[in-house]
């Protein structure tokens, strides 16, 4: 069985198209338009069935994040896997699933054959929680008078990747532009363009120099120290970063070597030990390890470079548990949203839970442990409980 959840919105024209085949092929029960209504409702209706089903997201980043947060929240007693056909600009986590940076149009058919042939992976989902200063009352002078109790945290759910600095700034400007003007944003190779043309504007602005000195980084409790040329600093879950570019590069492979490095630890246990900081080429990247990669990018020239393999962003090391404190204003962005935090907050990205995703891309290890289990599941061999 298959839940559809199309983003009739997303891809320009793709969406509606997509939505209109989905309509044809699908029973009325199994497609919904996100634009209509959120995935709540189809989800609980789907849940009391008691069917083994898989899920669809037909989206960018932003939808598929959506449809996970919903499946978190309701917390289902089984909890499907999910496949993406992506209709975004980035598209990062279709990516590393092996669903491609794009859907290129055509019958809707054949992908709905290779849902069904899809394995499982689990993929980590991180809590990025954000407190701004002026709502902390220990440092409020006690001559003022009293206040209401601080709101709450703000706090996001993460997939992708963080940033702060350069990047968070080139993803707002084009943020910003898209919501004055939506009529250009046509196709993802206009997109594209116009995020070079943000890029270009940012360069010129230049206001996330020295970032260094903006902002205080902490991963696992110990501050790390961050070189002064850096202009942004990306905290990676997956291997793909603003549309494909793999900014952590590929760490050695062989898993038997007996010196290589188990990252299990973060960047400042390495420190400590002062290690070299070749050391840091032997940490591996995995969207399933509840560690996080954290770098440094030098500015948007060289982010440029890095979308056709000509640059690798600075390793700072792994870490379960980054803060980030911020001593001016300045942008941010998470999962490709961006939005400015204020001088004097608090940023803590901390691990939340797992997903259960359906790649495509080549089978590791995990991918057969978790193929096993939802074979057994599927035969009533395990439990649900079991299975998650």
């Amino acid at each position: 069985s298959l839940l559809v959840f199309v983003n009739s919105r997303s891809g320009a024209q793709q969406g509606l198209k997509v939505l209109s085949e989905m309509q044809a092929y699908l029973h009325s029960c199994q497609v919904v338009d996100l634009q209509k209504e959120g995935p709540e409702a189809a989800l609980t209706w789907w849940s009391k069935t008691k069917l083994r089903y898989r899920m669809l997201v037909c989206g960018g980043d932003g939808t598929v994040g959506w449809v996970l947060g919903a499946l978190e929240q309701l917390e289902l007693e089984y909890v499907p896997p999910v496949a993406i056909l992506p209709l975004g600009t980035g598209n990062d986590l279709a990516r590393v699933t092996g669903w491609g940076g794009g859907f290129t149009g055509g019958s809707v058919f054949p992908l709905l054959q290779l849902v069904d042939k899809a394995h499982v992976e689990v993929l980590d989902r991180w809590t990025v929680s954000m407190r701004d200063e002026a709502w902390s009352l220990e440092r409020r002078p006690s001559f003022l008078p009293a206040v209401q109790q601080p709101r709450e945290r703000k706090t996001a759910m993460m997939s992708n990747y963080f940033g702060i600095g350069v990047d968070a700034a080139v993803a707002l400007d084009w943020h910003q532009m898209r919501e004055r003007r939506p009529e250009w944003f046509v196709s993802r190779l206009v997109n594209k363009l116009y995020y070079i043309r943000s890029g270009a504007v940012t360069m010129v602005r230049n206001t996330c120099a020295n970032i260094s000195s903006k902002i205080k980084l902490e991963c696992d409790g110990n501050e790390v120290e961050i070189p002064s040329e850096l202009e942004g600093i990306i905290v990676l879950n997956i291997p793909s970063f603003g549309g494909g570019t793999d900014l952590w590069g590929q760490a050695d492979q062989d898993e038997d070597s007996d010196d290589s490095i188990e990252s299990t630890g973060s960047v400042a246990s390495l420190q400590g030990a002062d290690s070299k900081a070749g050391d840091l080429s032997h940490l591996r990247q995995s969207m399933q390890d509840g560690r996080l990669e954290v770098l440094g990018v030098h500015g948007v020239f060289h982010l440029g470079a890095s979308q056709v393999g000509l640059y690798k962003a600075q390793r700072l090391g792994q870490a379960s548990h980054v803060k980030i404190t911020n001593k001016a204003a300045l942008p941010v962005e998470i999962d490709g949203e961006p939005s400015w935090f204020a001088k004097g907050g608090e940023i803590e990205i901390s691990h939340k839970s797992q997903a259960f995703m359906l790649a495509r891309s080549r089978e590791s290890s995990h991918a057969v442990a978790t193929d096993v289990v939802d074979w057994a599941l599927q035969r009533d061999i395990i439990t649900v409980d079991q299975r998650n």
